[in-house]
């Protein structure tokens, strides 16, 4: 069963490095008409964004405008 749930805090994970580019959805394969599919993708848990080595970005999801950016949370941790 698909247990998506908006969120409105919390901490999330994203691996790749604190640059703009990597914090702007791409068109091509981060926009969707369903909002809980669309947009950059996170995790609750650090080890399942960020592999080994790896730069990460950590975000505030309370830090966000829920009017503007909404974050949906499936029963996996993902953002």
């Amino acid at each position: 069963m698909d247990e998506t749930v908006r969120v409105f805090d919390g901490i999330v994970y994203r691996s790749g490095k604190r640059r703009q580019q990597d914090m702007t959805p791409r068109p091509d394969r981060d926009v969707s008409a369903n909002l809980s599919e669309a947009g950059l993708s996170t995790w609750r848990d650090l080890e399942a964004a960020i592999q080994g080595n790896q730069k990460g970005v950590m975000t505030d999801i309370a830090r966000l405008d829920p009017n503007v950016l909404g974050c949906y949370q499936d029963e996996l941790g993902h953002v």
